[in-house]
Formats: structure tokens, C-alpha cells, sequence
């Protein structure tokens, strides 16, 4: 017996491969952060962008978890012809998604004060203020495009996602460059360039994405029925999303936190120490999120599964797929340990 099923394997690369990709767009926009700031302003920048993004990560993974009730949902109701069933999985995961990004947007300018009493380095605080003052507004724009992006993939259509992702890459690192150190007649803005830019390129994300939902067959007919009508809103529905967003937002924040706390915990020692945790961190989260691409394969194949109501298929998708993944984090492990001296480099500046 063969250890992969060849038929479930292409079947899920057909989708986990768009999606891959998106999230290397997504995961890139702070490595490629990460990676410019400690090039181009040094080692304290870094640490001080570091310990933005350790906050900024764990609410904003807490947001991602809320979103992917839509894809099952949405691909479960899609293999009924459900299109009704489609249009109130949009609506009211919108809502929700948006409510989330406005409130943790709150709490991030809210929480701030309280960087100056955990005892990290005094040096870089007022750089990690200011780069989390602007990168907690892009939480707002980055949970609307994640509507329509968690929709458009339970729908399988993930071309117009991925497109959106790899172009809002390019200005986001083409601004990066341009806004730190001030080019064009532009003031350098040191990390709030790199924050502002992570900002304008999350607004073209959603402002792209709409574009082509709106125009691609598949999509229109939802986009063209979609609703914020009080009367199209049910708390039943609100509820059985929330019963599955929720636990899956709360396993994600206790997982992403205490690698946020470890920033904290190397920012008692010295600067350094959290710039060097950060590039570490930096490395393993994109590839552990290079297998969400994965994960959202099997979610859509499971989903019409169960609504095809083939539990045998269902269980032999999801089995295929953690040994897919099983395989690629192998792999991902090995390249960690054999280049362990050569890729930290990236993130440095050279003296």
C-alpha cells in the first residue's frame, strides 16, 4: 500500500499550492520587514520591530482563527448548490471578521503604555511604539480581505488570492526600502516606514481582491448579493460560526503567544537577544505557515466530503494530508539544521 493516496495527493496540491502561496505573501510581509530593517537600520531597529510584531502576531492569529469557520462552510454549502446558504456564510462571517479587527485594533492602541513596565531595553521602546501605533490599523483592512479570501478558498477559486498576495509583496518591500530610509524626496521614517508600508500594502490586498471577486464568474453573484440589512442577519448563524471560529482563534493565540512571550523573555537579557529570537522565530513560522496551505486543502475536501456524506472518503483526506505534511516539515527541519550558519546572515547587516 502506497503511503500517499496519488488521487488525494494531487487533489489537495490542486488547492494547497495557490494557497501555500498566499501565505508565503502573507508570513513575507514581516519577514521581508524583519529582513530590511535589520539591513538597513541594525541590530536595535530589528529587536525593536521584534517586539511589535511578537504583540501585533498574537492578536493577529487570534483574528486569522475567527475566519477559517468560512471555507467549511462555505465548501459544504457549495457541494449542496447552496447558494443562499453561500451568501449567509459571507455576510455574517464579514461581520464577525470585522468586529474582531476593530476590537483588537483597540486593544493593540490601548496596550501599549504597558510596554514601558515589563522591563525590555528603554533604547528601543519609543521605535516599538511607534511601529506598532501604525501596524495596528492594518488589522483592520488584513480581516475584510480575509473574508473574501477564506470565502473565495471555499469555493476553490484561490488564483485571485494569491495574486493579490505576491503583488501586495512587491509594494510592500519596494515601500519598505523607499520610506525607511526616505527616497524620492520622501523623509526617512525609520520603522514606521516599514510599519506604514505593511499598512498601504494590506489596503491594495483587499482593494485588489474585491476587484477580481467582483468580475470572476464564480464569485460575482455573491458579491452582488451581499447585505449588511439588519433582517439578513440570524443569531443562530452568528453562533455556529463563532462555535467554530472561536476555539480554533483561541488554540492559535495560546500557540503563537508563547513564542511571544519568549520575546519578552530575551528582551530582560539584552536587545540582541530578542533581534536574534526574532530571526529564528521568523524562519520556523513561515515554514509551520506554508502548511496552513495544507490544512485549508483538507478543510475544502473535507467539507464536500461531509456534504457529500462520504465519511470514508473524508477520513482517507484527512490522514493523506497529515502525511503530507508530516513529509514537508521533515524536510523543512533538515534545511534548518544544515543551513543553521548560513541563514541567519539574511537578516543582518553585514558588520
Amino acid at each position: 500500500m502506497k503511503f500517499l493516496n496519488p488521487t488525494h495527493t494531487r487533489a489537495s496540491l490542486k488547492l494547497a499550492l495557490p494557497v501555500m502561496l498566499t501565505q508565503v505573501g502573507q508570513v513575507s510581509v514581516n519577514l521581508f520587514d524583519n529582513m530590511i530593517v535589520g539591513q538597513l537600520l541594525g541590530a536595535d531597529a530589528l529587536a525593536a520591530v521584534s517586539l511589535g510584531n511578537s504583540v501585533f502576531i498574537a492578536l493577529f492569529v487570534f483574528a486569522l482563527g475567527f475566519s477559517y469557520a468560512i471555507p467549511p462552510l462555505v465548501s459544504e454549502a457549495d457541494s449542496r448548490g447552496n447558494h443562499r446558504r453561500i451568501n449567509s456564510v459571507f455576510r455574517h462571517g464579514f461581520v464577525i471578521n470585522l468586529t474582531v479587527g476593530i476590537l483588537l485594533t483597540a486593544v493593540l492602541i490601548a496596550g501599549m503604555p504597558l510596554l514601558y513596565h515589563l522591563d525590555q531595553p528603554e533604547a528601543i521602546l519609543p521605535d516599538t511604539t511607534a511601529f506598532l501605533s501604525i501596524m495596528a490599523f492594518s488589522m483592520i483592512p488584513f480581516m475584510v480581505f480575509q473574508t473574501y479570501r477564506e470565502f473565495a478558498e471555499g469555493l476553490s477559486f484561490t488564483i485571485g488570492v494569491t495574486k493579490a498576495t505576491i503583488i501586495a509583496n512587491v509594494i510592500n518591500i519596494a515601500l519598505n526600502y523607499i520610506l525607511i530610509i526616505g527616497m524620492f524626496g520622501l523623509p526617512a521614517m525609520g520603522v514606521r516606514g516599514s510599519a506604514t508600508a505593511t499598512l498601504i500594502s494590506r489596503i491594495f490586498m483587499l482593494v485588489f481582491l474585491y476587484v477580481v471577486l467582483s468580475r470572476d464568474k464564480r464569485t460575482k453573484r455573491y458579491i452582488q448579493d451581499f447585505t449588511l440589512k439588519l433582517n439578513s442577519f440570524k443569531k443562530r448563524v452568528f453562533r455556529n460560526m463563532l462555535r467554530i471560529g472561536f476555539p480554533t482563534a483561541l488554540q492559535m493565540f495560546f500557540e503563537v503567544s508563547a513564542f511571544a512571550a519568549a520575546a519578552f523573555i530575551c528582551g530582560l537579557v539584552s536587545a540582541t537577544d530578542i533581534a536574534a529570537h526574532q530571526i529564528t522565530l521568523s524562519m520556523a513560522s513561515f515554514t509551520f505557515n506554508l502548511c496552513i496551505g495544507f490544512s485549508v486543502a483538507a478543510t475544502v475536501m473535507v467539507g464536500r466530503k461531509q456534504g457529500e456524506r462520504d465519511f470514508i472518503g473524508l477520513r482517507e483526506v484527512g490522514v493523506n494530508n497529515i502525511k503530507m505534511v508530516f513529509i514537508f516539515m521533515t524536510i523543512a527541519g533538515l534545511l534548518f539544521i544544515f543551513g543553521r550558519n548560513s541563514l541567519p546572515t539574511l537578516f543582518t547587516q553585514s558588520d
